[in-house]
């Protein structure tokens, strides 16, 4: 964090204090799963509308009830892009016993830099998200889009296989079976149905990035395919 403000030069810092509320629920404590979405969606359009003017975010999830951290979290998900930071605090037990706001030895403290898997995949995404003030809604838009983007995605392996590998994949889908099933019931030799499994596991591992080294990526084995396989 220190190397980050470096090249900056900082006036003058303000704290403005926001309170947990809304409308007339101002809950003292979180005991509820309504006073928690209200912690949510106030915590969510804080950072939001620090988003929308283009701020870089530095979120601390340290201190306060777990839940606080927790809802931090996932409004980092939501709204943080790769410009902006969360942060945890861990002090030593010295400090904690002394119940003191500043440490006297700075090495008492330590700022941990914490990882944020966003759920926006585009840029255009993560834009969208800030349209809406509602935290839930946004995590329900947020779903319907990363839908959308997966079907395109499967939708693009889909069309790197030839026609025939596609026959051989409805089969393996609709009726599973063994290599012999398929040969039959395809009518091809058990050799072709083989080829084409091995070309159709080479795409889908080089279309989504899956090691071919790894354990279980060798020879096609239709065993784990039926009528319980994704469409």
């Amino acid at each position: 964090m220190r190397l980050t403000f470096t090249a900056v030069k900082v006036r003058r810092l303000s704290f403005p204090f926001v309170p947990i509320r809304e409308g007339d629920l101002f809950p003292a404590d979180f005991v509820t799963e309504q006073d928690v979405g209200v912690l949510l969606r106030v915590l969510y359009r804080t950072v939001a509308n620090l988003k929308r003017k283009n701020f870089r975010v530095h979120l601390s999830v340290a201190g306060g009830r777990k839940v606080m951290a927790a809802m931090g979290m996932v409004v980092a998900q939501l709204v943080l892009d790769e410009r902006d930071y969360v942060w945890h605090l861990l002090s030593e037990g010295t400090l904690l016993a002394e119940r003191s706001m500043h440490p006297r030895d700075p090495s008492q403290v330590v700022l941990v830099p914490i990882p944020v898997l966003h759920w926006s995949l585009f840029p255009s995404t993560a834009r969208e998200i800030l349209l809406w003030d509602d935290p839930y809604r946004a995590i329900e838009r947020q779903k319907e889009l990363r839908d959308r983007e997966r079907l395109r995605f499967v939708e693009a392996f889909w069309c790197k296989l030839t026609p025939a590998e596609q026959e051989v994949m409805r089969a393996l889908v609709r009726y599973g079976g063994t290599q012999k099933d398929l040969a039959k019931r395809l009518r091809r030799s058990e050799k072709t149905i083989n080829n084409q499994l091995l070309s159709i596991y080479a795409k889908y591992r080089d279309h989504f990035g899956i090691d071919g080294r790894s354990k279980g990526a060798g020879s096609p084995d239709t065993r784990s395919w039926g009528r319980s396989s994704p469409t």
